[in-house]
């Protein structure tokens, strides 16, 4: 199966893809899609045509649509804008698309496996009770790693998820949990 995958930053969408692809049991092909966008080009027209065009050429069967809420899950401003994004995108990628809307933002999936987190950069930070509570998620990261042997940064995104445990972070993390099982709903094994 052919997947494409659309971020808002080239970092997360290449995160995101080793963590999902763990937890499929096939083989799939994942695509990045318009790999240059970043976080307010998204909502200019140009690159809703754009991802319709690179949609077409590609023809993947299922779209992963990303987007942070920059915002905790209660903010319904923030919701209600980017379910207006969400559905604009839904016309361009034939009605394919997956939303996965992270909670503040992407980071927040990477304290939904703090084991794995606190291996990586050498640090012990506490379990949260529910990462999708956290604000500022990336801001949060860069702080308690500071001191470490690698502060972090957005380009190590990717690095960081190809650690995690994705089923650790479906335990931890109710956005992740509903993402994947629609995955699952679309015939993604």
């Amino acid at each position: 199966m052919k997947i494409a995958v659309i971020g808002e930053n080239p970092n997360d969408t290449s995160a995101i893809i080793p963590l999902i692809a763990k937890l499929c049991e096939e083989e799939h092909e994942f695509m990045p899609l318009l790999g240059g966008i970043r976080g307010g080009m998204w909502d200019s027209k140009k690159y809703h045509q754009m991802l319709g065009i690179e949609y077409k050429e590609k023809l993947p069967d299922v779209t992963i649509l990303m987007r942070d809420l920059d915002g905790l899950e209660d903010n319904k401003e923030q919701k209600k804008k980017r379910s207006e994004f969400f559905n604009a995108l839904q016309e361009q990628v034939n009605h394919t698309g997956i939303k996965l809307l992270h909670i503040w933002e992407l980071e927040a999936l990477m304290f939904s496996d703090t084991d794995n987190l606190n291996r990586y950069y050498g640090i012990t930070y506490a379990k949260p009770a529910d990462p999708m509570k956290i604000e500022d998620p990336k801001g949060e990261l860069q702080k308690i790693t500071k001191g470490s042997n690698k502060p972090y940064e957005e380009s190590d995104a990717a690095d960081v998820c190809k650690e995690l445990d994705p089923l650790v972070i479906r335990q931890n993390c109710r956005y992740f949990d509903d993402f994947i099982r629609k995955l699952r709903n679309k015939g993604v094994k």
